[in-house]
C-alpha cells in the first residue's frame, strides 16, 4: 500500500518538474527571440 502512495508520489513530481521545465523553456525562447 505505501510502496503504490510513493509510486503515485512519484509520478504527480515527476509531472509537475515537466511542466515546470517546459514554462521555463518556452521563457528562454521567448527572450531569445
Amino acid at each position: 500500500m505505501l510502496n503504490q502512495i510513493i509510486n503515485t508520489d512519484k509520478k504527480i513530481v515527476y509531472m509537475y518538474v515537466k511542466i515546470l521545465l517546459v514554462s521555463i523553456l518556452n521563457n528562454y525562447i521567448d527572450k531569445i527571440t
